[in-house]
């Protein structure tokens, strides 16, 4: 009988889950912001990166 209780507290995470999908809103606003200057350092940095692996 435990168990069944048990597997309604799973649902109730699911419900909690929508407010996580907000944070996402917030970080997506974020990486529009981050991509302009990840790709101009990830190009730069990759450069020193890859003679630096040899």
């Amino acid at each position: 009988m435990e168990e069944k209780p048990r597997r309604h507290g799973h649902g109730q995470l699911r419900e909690e889950e929508p407010p996580l999908p907000a944070i996402d809103h917030r970080t997506g606003r974020r990486t529009p912001a981050t991509p302009p200057p990840f790709a101009v350092a990830g190009k730069p940095k990759k450069l020193p990166f890859s003679p630096f692996c040899e």
